[in-house]
């Protein structure tokens, strides 16, 4: 009897407590959501705010990936680098954040950084970039708009 009455004392408590954990989630996926929608209507100072309160309830690679994507649209590659290595730090860091990474370090004027991050991109992906390490200065020549930016 006694076990009966934890196990329904604990089914309540955790009834109770899974909204708070569930609405703490989806605030976060909200603001993401909401950054998306700002960055593709190039409303990019908007996307900025939202992907800045999705990293206060608690950042990850795709935050910190929007970011940088971001403020490279805004043309601050500094503030872009500095997301885009919290990126490619994290655990679950996806493959495009090294080669954003490579193009906005090019953009800075390091190309030696740029190709270790290009060549990191081709060994996580396993694919061929169009990035080649050897024509960096091509590469640099490429059109580049981070809306549409495909590896």
């Amino acid at each position: 009897m006694q076990k009966l009455v934890s196990l329904l004392l604990a089914l309540v408590a955790g009834i109770l407590l899974l909204p708070h954990s569930v609405s703490a989630q989806s605030s976060g996926n909200k603001w993401v959501i909401k950054a998306q929608r700002a960055f593709t209507e190039k409303e990019y100072n908007k996307a900025v705010e939202y992907y800045e309160w999705a990293a206060r309830k608690g950042g990850d690679a795709t935050i910190y990936l929007g970011l940088g994507k971001t403020y490279m649209a805004l043309g601050e590659y500094s503030n872009a680098a500095e997301y885009l290595k919290k990126a490619t730090d994290a655990p679950s860091s996806p493959p495009e954040s090294y080669a954003l990474m490579g193009r906005c370090l090019l953009s800075l004027d390091f190309p030696d950084s740029a190709a270790q991050y290009f060549q990191t991109y081709e060994s996580v992906s396993g694919s061929q970039s169009k990035y080649k390490v050897a024509d960096l200065e091509e590469v640099r020549q490429l059109p580049f708009d981070t809306a549409t930016f495909k590896v």
